[in-house]
């Protein structure tokens, strides 16, 4: 266990660009991932996380978003993210279900985050979508 009484596995040191228009939900959801490690920048919105991803000096690993945004979806932030930063992960989360958003259309397939979520839920998630393959070498035992 770290100190912050989570399994060493659960954090990491990456870098998470959370984009949540909810201050409190993104407060949250920012604790959360400093406590297990992670470097997190915050942005309201898509134009402010456009801004922050235009820094290449800063290392973006993960972009969660929230699929809807004021102005643009997460899904096409996620596209416009992708074009400067190719190797980008993404997360989407959403107080809609999964069957309510529109359908993809881009071929896109990321993961989903179902809102509300638990701590564990999230750090998984996060972990699982950062490192694809240790999260199959775990699950094959």
């Amino acid at each position: 266990m770290t100190k912050s009484g989570l399994a060493p596995s659960y954090g990491g040191t990456e870098t998470v660009l959370v984009v949540e228009d909810e201050a409190p939900v993104c407060r949250g959801i920012r604790r959360l991932l400093e406590r297990a490690g992670y470097q997190v920048l915050t942005a309201s919105n898509a134009s402010e996380a456009v801004e922050l991803a235009a820094d290449h000096q800063v290392p973006i690993d993960l972009l969660l978003t929230d699929f809807s945004l004021p102005g643009i979806s997460g899904r096409e932030l996620a596209c416009v993210l992708k074009r400067s930063r190719p190797s980008l992960r993404i997360l989407f989360m959403s107080g809609y279900s999964e069957g309510e958003l529109p359908p993809v259309s881009d071929g896109s397939d990321a993961p989903f985050l179902q809102k509300p979520f638990g701590r564990d839920t999230l750090l998984l998630q996060v972990r699982a979508v950062l490192h694809p393959r240790r999260r199959r070498a775990d699950a094959a035992g």
